[in-house]
């Protein structure tokens, strides 16, 4: 794993768990990884606002300025610094899961999908091979979740 993406996702872990804080009085929030894409846009971030009108939509090459302007619109937050230290705790899978998108999958992970599901946290993963099915799972659980994503990227990897 490329240790510059792996500071990198460490270095968002605070403004992740920000964003989180924010969604969880305010709406729900996906941040994507698109591998498939053609162009340099590979992130995607969206936050929506409780009654589901989306208040910040960006796409782009880089999710830390992203969530720095997501987090200038949604406004002040606290956060409680567990929770920082959680998303910090997560910074490995992610930077695994977002170094794999880029040979080909799509990532999805939607913050407080609980309004419409059963989990805090909805995760999606697909990719373009025909026949291959993707995964969605859900729960309150993000390391669980990450780890379910990690293991459907191998065992899909180890099937093409």
């Amino acid at each position: 794993m490329s240790t510059s993406l792996l500071s990198t996702w460490r270095l968002m872990a605070t403004q992740i768990s920000l964003l989180e804080a924010a969604v969880r009085n305010q709406g729900s929030c996906l941040i994507k990884v698109d591998g498939l894409r053609d162009n340099d846009e590979l992130y995607t971030l969206v936050f929506w606002g409780k009654g589901g009108e989306p208040l910040f939509r960006s796409d782009g090459h880089d999710l830390r300025a992203m969530l720095g302007d997501a987090l200038q619109v949604v406004g002040p937050v606290t956060v409680d610094p567990d929770a920082t230290n959680r998303w910090d705790n997560e910074a490995e899978a992610f930077a695994s899961i977002d170094e794999w998108a880029r040979t080909g999958f799509v990532f999805c992970l939607y913050i407080n999908a609980r309004h419409e599901r059963d989990g805090d946290y909805l995760v999606c993963l697909s990719s373009g091979a025909p026949g291959l099915p993707g995964l969605i799972t859900e729960a309150d659980d993000l390391s669980a979740l990450l780890q379910r994503a990690l293991e459907w990227l191998l065992a899909s990897t180890d099937a093409s």
